[in-house]
């Protein structure tokens, strides 16, 4: 090294600083570290300069000489700093130390044989990053999805085409425990020597020298593993890991078949998803009051089956009316909301067409009107005396709904009806 790495650091950490509100430049330097398998995202590396101290030397070239490659109008010459050696030398840098590093032959156990070609098993999250900074796990980009390009001072490279937002909140499940048991579907397949071995009786998977592993399902999933780690390392996330052995033509075949999905509605996957207080207030509304069969997933109400109303008016309504719950607001709150709805529909079924209290969209005026009451200390069994105070034929109320009838519910149009709701209760 020519020049003090402490002057290198200095340098790279000022750059990193300098554009610390682009998030192009963020997005492109945490590929790179990520790529060189530092578990340090950007943002630590800025707020902590001696993030880039704790790196061993291979592991700084191997930095500098990547940064240079894929960031466009990056300042520092590698050159300048490293021998051609010291470069070269830093390009086989795994980003693990040599005690962590995974070679082939490799044995994973307890391993389920399905057919010739298909297992499956488990496999730790530390595990999974070993395999990968070790680079025993490529990501081919004639079985996966298209590439992106970049230009880069090398020429134009192939780039796995990452939605980093998804990979972001993948992170953020598993740094927060809410992360459930996904699968990483493996590829072991080789043209040149055989594969692995199986051992029927030991339940022993070898994968061989020789042989590629690639990536056919979860690349997301790994690099939000990777970001979480860099959280915590004490993580303890869990995944089933399939494991085929497909040829190109039979891996594509699979990928193709795997994404081709029939779309979810956002309603159902937000009801799904439940990670606010309201979702799960509304499932206990719909499973202990009389909306029980009557709450539609979708963002439409079918009557044939006597839907009314839908999880997300509901859920949106709840959210903003009643605010951000803990547990035990939320089980009040769920009480509380059941025992309301319950003597709403005894006294205004509600089921009518022909009711102009019966529009599934007025639902966020009634939440508003149970959060009323129960601030102002009224009574439950007392909610026919409010709702009768509400002029249901007014031109005004018509307007608000048709005007929202076939488009988005939004914030505004929950507050729209809680004001003509206010308006008249008040």
């Amino acid at each position: 090294m020519y020049i003090d790495r402490e002057i290198l650091e200095s340098s790279i950490h000022n750059i990193f600083t300098k554009h610390k509100n682009r998030r192009k430049f963020i997005h492109a330097v945490n590929e790179v570290l990520d790529d060189c398998g530092i578990d340090s995202p950007f943002t630590a590396i800025v707020s902590n300069p001696k993030e880039l101290s704790s790196l061993d030397p291979g592991m700084l070239c191997l930095l500098t000489v990547r940064l240079k490659e894929q960031i466009e109008d990056w300042e520092l010459n590698p050159a300048d700093y490293y021998t051609d050696r010291e470069i070269a030398e830093s390009l086989q840098h795994s980003g693990l130390r040599t005690s962590e590093s995974i070679t082939l032959p490799y044995t994973i156990p307890h391993v389920v044989k399905l057919t010739m070609e298909d297992y499956v098993t488990g496999i730790s999250g530390s595990e999974l990053i070993r395999l990968y900074k070790s680079n025993l796990i490529e990501y081919d980009f004639e079985t996966q999805r298209s590439p992106v390009y970049k230009e880069t001072r090398s020429g134009i490279v192939e780039m796995p085409d990452v939605n980093h937002k998804s990979v972001k909140e993948i992170a953020q499940y598993m740094v927060r425990n809410d992360y459930l048991p996904d699968t990483i579907t493996l590829n072991i397949y080789s043209e040149d020597v055989i594969p692995f071995h199986y051992d029927d009786q030991t339940k022993a998977f070898t994968i061989h020298e020789g042989a590629r592993i690639t990536i056919l399902d979860g690349f997301h999933r790994l690099k939000g593993l990777m970001r979480a780690y860099s959280v915590n390392k004490n993580m303890d996330v869990k995944f089933n890991l399939s494991i085929k052995s497909y040829d190109n033509h039979t891996a594509r075949r699979y990928f193709g078949r795997i994404n081709k999905v029939n779309v979810v509605k956002a309603g159902r996957i937000k009801e799904l998803l439940g990670e606010r207080a309201a979702d799960q207030v509304v499932r206990e509304v719909q499973r202990n009051s009389e909306l029980k069969g009557r709450i539609s997933s979708t963002q439409s109400v079918n009557a044939n089956p006597g839907h009314i109303t839908t999880s997300e008016i509901l859920a949106d309504s709840i959210d903003l009316f009643f605010g951000n719950l803990n547990f035990i607001e939320t089980k009040k709150t769920s009480q509380y909301l059941c025992e309301f709805f319950n003597y709403l529909l005894g006294y205004f079924p509600l089921t009518n067409k022909q009711d102009k209290r019966a529009d599934p969209l007025l639902f966020c005026g009634y939440v508003w009107l149970a959060k009323y009451m129960q601030d102002a200390g009224i009574p439950v069994e007392h909610v026919d005396q409010q709702v009768h105070k509400i002029n249901f034929d007014s031109k005004e109320l018509r307007e608000i709904i048709e005007s929202k009838k076939y488009g988005v519910k939004t914030k505004k149009t929950i507050l729209t009806l809680a004001q003509y709701f206010e308006k008249y209760v008040r």
